[in-house]
């Protein structure tokens, strides 16, 4: 962490955010953390108002955005971080205009409905 990242846990997730350069938006990102709370896995990232309340607010946001995912339930944190961070990535492509890359939209989406073997 730096000196102005400040965190706070929500809905089961740890979020930490700090404010950009300049002061007119932060950096605002989502973590699944370890029952010990040793590891922390990664699973998005945004952009917020400055301050407590804005970082509040998009983190509501992204907790409401995965929860309308239907990610399937994983036993241990970092399979869950892993299984959340496809979903996120698989709804951005599916919602571009254009979808460059079908093959890759495919296996996000197969992955993220636990048919694929890698999952």
């Amino acid at each position: 962490m730096t000196d102005t990242e400040r965190f706070f846990r929500a809905a089961g997730y740890l979020f930490t955010w700090a404010p950009a350069e300049g002061g007119r938006k932060a950096t605002l990102e989502m973590w699944r953390e370890s029952a010990d709370g040793h590891e922390r896995y990664w699973v998005t990232r945004a952009t917020c108002k400055p301050h407590r309340e804005g970082a509040y607010a998009g983190a509501m946001a992204l907790v409401a955005w995965v929860q309308s995912l239907d990610v399937p339930v994983r036993r241990d944190p970092k399979s869950q971080a892993v299984m959340e961070q496809l979903a996120f990535t698989y709804d951005r492509l599916r919602n571009l205009p254009k979808r460059p890359d079908a093959a890759m939209t495919a296996a996000l989406k197969a992955l993220v409905s636990g048919r694929a073997a890698a999952a």
